[in-house]
């Protein structure tokens, strides 16, 4: 268990476990080095006390969380946008600015005039793609 409160006062902690297709809950193997452990299933309890050669501490009884954690779904559609930005962004760093520096020289018109309309290019290529890949993998759903 990690305690994630603010003032540390145990007042929110963080299980350290990974749910399966079973009919149980496998706490993390950090959790139980160091410890002898007793699980008893039908009393819904488990026991931990420290081994002959552990050297962590007795665990004692604390209040329980008076709060209760929300789990956070990552938003795949932003991840997908600053993925096209920095794609674009690199593209036009290490292909096009070398590009237009050989042919029409840095700082002349030409030149600031051609990456002017490869940033406009790519913001209108960026919220294509966009939108095409929103209406692919991530379609609405259908109503009742």
């Amino acid at each position: 268990m990690l305690d994630i409160s603010d003032n540390k006062d145990r007042s929110v902690c963080h299980i350290l476990m990974i749910g399966n297709n079973y009919d149980f809950f496998l706490y993390g193997l950090p959790l139980f080095q160091g410890y002898y452990t007793i699980h008893d299933m039908w009393g819904l309890n488990i026991g931990y006390i420290p081994h002959r050669e552990s050297r962590k501490d007795f665990l004692f009884k604390a209040p329980l969380p008076t709060q209760v954690l929300e789990i956070i779904t990552p938003n795949y559609k932003l991840q997908l946008l600053a993925v096209l930005f920095i794609g674009a962004a690199y593209l036009g760093y290490a292909v096009i600015e070398p590009a237009a520096k050989t042919e029409y020289g840095s700082g002349t018109t030409s030149y600031y005039a051609l990456l002017t309309a490869y940033g406009i290019c790519a913001l209108i290529c960026i919220w294509l793609i966009y939108v095409i890949a929103v209406k692919v993998f991530f379609p609405e759903p259908e109503k009742p």
